[in-house]
């Protein structure tokens, strides 16, 4: 039977990130992608270069988009854009070999491990450890303590919100306990094969079947109708500044819907230069079309190579407002200290400068009579808890997903879900590809639109 230990954890790899890429029809294989795992942990001692395997197949089909993504922002000679690939392709799987490393020496020096059940809840309890460092703080080289929301197998379950009903009382790192403890039932009632190890199973599947059932739908607050998104990038033109196209838009969206009020465009919306010596033109617009306009663009520094990831906010007084982006990411936006020589720093920033980290109070704007708390992309997904202090006010989050493959944007898109039903917060996400009121129950209902795409 030894031999069909590489199966199973070929098996276990292959099945992990299948609901990531179809959560709407396979979400039910998060409940058992650690089962093949699990069963050839509890008969047979596992090598950390099994482990590495594991990770290296697991973690790679999972995030090839990620890397797909990051690859085409890169600059350059193929070979060279090809090297950041190849590092995180290699980098991430360690921590796998790691978990099976640490794993099997707890369970070599305790002499009662030798049980099946045993080994099984070892093994449930060190894939949650794994699972939490690999969400939380796998990205520390890169100079944050942080890691990838987007590993977390909950991240499928937002197709149907009603199986996380158990989320804003758990959180993620209580309900991913309670899931990996269900795949360890699972296992431990296929050992036994008893009536009692599958009644138990059954039983700890009761709280995800009620929470399938229920079938509660929002209520479209009505200041939702009075915004309307524009889903383009605008670049000033020799005969057409942005500050215009932006005007034709909103008026397009206008004619379309005349209820709307206000127009919000995704992160770095406007891409110009000296955005701040044009802001009349963009408060003149705003004064001909919506009453308000909420963009994303850059703002220079001065005497310094960077730039601020800036959404701007212009009142229906013409007054503007500006946020600086709190959190920036590692590569795409900021390089990490280790990493900051010349060669790597020129496949990103050849031609755009470095995005600098702000320290700035996060606003509380009122959008289409209502106030809102703004989080710029990364900042809703990297961070564990709001860092904000208005934890009952919904959210506006502007997010950039022209970067990625169709795959990634859909994860971006559930992970503002899966933190709609965390923090129990409504969100009004934007982005290029999706635009969606988000209640705090993970139900969805679509913002009116105007595509460039």
């Amino acid at each position: 039977m030894k031999q069909y230990t590489g199966i199973l954890l070929t098996l276990s790899a292959v099945l992990y990130p299948i609901p990531f890429y179809f959560p709407h029809s396979f979400f039910w294989v998060s409940f058992l992608y650690l089962v093949p795992l699990l069963y050839a942990a509890s008969h047979y001692q596992l090598s950390w270069q099994q482990g590495y395997a594991w990770g290296f197949i697991a973690l790679n089909c999972q995030e090839a988009g990620i890397f797909w993504g990051i690859f085409n922002m890169a600059e350059g000679a193929f070979v060279a854009r090809l090297l950041p690939i190849l590092f995180l392709m290699l980098y991430c799987p360690i921590f796998a070999a790691l978990w099976f490393f640490i794993t099997q020496k707890f369970i070599n020096l305790w002499r009662q491990s030798n049980k099946p059940v045993c080994r099984i809840v070892i093994w449930v309890v060190t894939a949650w450890f794994y699972q939490i460092w690999m969400n939380y703080c796998q990205l520390w080289p890169f100079g944050a303590c942080e890691g990838n929301l987007f590993l977390n197998p909950l991240i499928t379950f937002t197709e149907y919100p009603p199986l996380l009903v158990l989320l804003p009382f758990l959180g993620v790192p209580g309900l991913t306990a309670y899931l990996f403890a269900c795949s360890g039932m699972i296992t431990s009632a296929i050992i036994k094969n008893s009536w009692r190890a599958w009644a138990l199973a059954a039983v700890a599947f009761v709280p995800w079947v009620l929470g399938f059932l229920q079938n509660e739908k929002p209520i479209l607050p009505a200041w939702v109708t009075k915004i309307g998104v524009v889903q383009q990038q605008l670049y000033s033109m020799p005969d057409k500044p942005s500050a215009l196209l932006l005007q034709e838009c909103c008026a397009a969206l206008q004619q379309q819907c005349p209820a709307i009020t206000t127009v919000i465009c995704p992160e770095s919306a406007l891409y110009d230069t000296d955005i701040d010596l044009k802001l009349q033109a963009y408060a003149s617009a705003c004064s001909v079309a919506p009453a308000q306009l909420l963009f994303g663009g850059f703002c220079d520094i001065p005497d310094d190579e960077k730039q601020r990831n800036t959404a701007y906010f212009v009142d229906a007084d013409q007054s503007v407002r500006r946020f600086f982006k709190r959190h920036t990411m590692p590569l795409t936006e900021q390089m990490p200290p280790w990493f900051d020589v010349a060669r790597i720093r020129e496949l990103f920033f050849a031609r755009r400068p470095q995005i600098a980290r702000s320290c700035n109070l996060r606003p509380l704007w009122v959008i289409a009579g209502q106030p809102l708390v703004l989080y710029i992309c990364s900042e809703l997904f990297f961070n564990h808890a709001c860092d904000d202090q208005h934890s009952h006010v919904p959210i506006i989050a502007l997010c950039n997903d022209l970067w990625a493959p169709a795959p990634v944007r859909r994860l971006m898109y559930q992970g503002a879900r899966l933190r709609a039903q965390e923090w129990q917060r409504d969100i009004v996400y934007v982005s290029y590809y999706y635009a969606m009121f988000i209640a705090k129950n993970g139900f969805i209902c679509p913002l009116q639109t105007i595509s460039g795409k």
